[in-house]
């Protein structure tokens, strides 16, 4: 996964050392392994993981496949509406 960060991170570095920004290839910048969780997973779990992790958003597959991602924002107003 490619992140603000992983860009800002070697975008920096690029700038730092005087190379050309924006020339590396995207597998050599992103974030591996890509933490991921299930649609059916429940909200309590991923928050706690996220902030664990310190990430921000994560991607939610099924069945191997990409199908949104879930971000703190939402979690945020999920638990809120919760308690109200």
């Amino acid at each position: 996964m490619l992140s603000e960060l992983d860009c800002l991170r070697n975008l920096l570095s690029e700038a730092y050392n005087g190379q050309a920004m924006g020339g590396e290839a995207v597998a050599l910048v992103m974030t591996t392994p890509v933490t991921t969780c299930a649609a059916d997973a429940d909200i309590i779990s991923i928050a706690e993981s996220m902030l664990e992790n310190k990430q921000r958003r994560r991607p939610v597959v099924d069945q191997g496949k990409l199908v949104g991602q879930i971000t703190c924002r939402q979690l945020l107003g999920a638990l809120l509406d919760f308690e109200s």
